[in-house]
């Protein structure tokens, strides 16, 4: 397994044990990690996955809420 990897495994069971508003603060870090896993040929782990793009879309979602109508 390589140093890549376990930063990914890492990332996913820190996700798992942070509550959800500093989640969103980890996203980017999250996005950074897939992406060098692409780069590398790497497979993504796929809990991973689903938890970034569900993070992107809550990330998403807040933007708007804050916005003055």
């Amino acid at each position: 397994m390589t140093d890549l990897e376990e930063r990914a495994i890492h990332l996913q069971s820190l996700l798992e044990q942070t509550p959800h508003r500093e989640q969103l603060v980890l996203q980017p870090r999250i996005d950074r990690v897939i992406a060098a896993l692409r780069s590398q040929g790497l497979a993504v782990p796929p809990r991973l996955r689903r938890l970034n793009e569900s993070l992107r879309a809550d990330a998403f979602d807040e933007m708007f809420d804050n916005m003055p109508v």
